[in-house]
């Protein structure tokens, strides 16, 4: 399957290595929704208004283009949406 979404992390390859399956998956610089959202409750800051509109809309179309191609992720959380470039990823985990 060969996803082509400008939000969706990109899979690169897999290997399997004593019976344990690895993917290998695009590099995302910022780390995931669930770590700037712990970084925000350690600093006590809020994420501005326009940034969660725009991180929402993101998601929204991600999630539209993953059911125009007959998937459901069934997981949808802050730990499984990375970052890259103040961009919102969906990982799909």
């Amino acid at each position: 399957m060969n996803l082509k979404c400008e939000f969706i992390v990109k899979f690169e390859e897999y290997f399997l290595q004593r019976c344990h399956l690895y993917l290998v998956l695009e590099f995302c610089d910022s780390g995931s929704l669930a770590d700037q959202i712990e970084n925000k409750l350690k600093t006590k800051t809020q994420f501005s208004k326009d940034q969660l509109i725009k991180w929402s809309n993101e998601i929204i179309h991600d999630n539209e283009y993953l059911h125009r191609q007959n998937i459901v992720h069934r997981d949808i959380k802050p730990a499984y949406i990375e970052l890259f470039e103040k961009k919102l990823y969906l990982a799909i985990k």
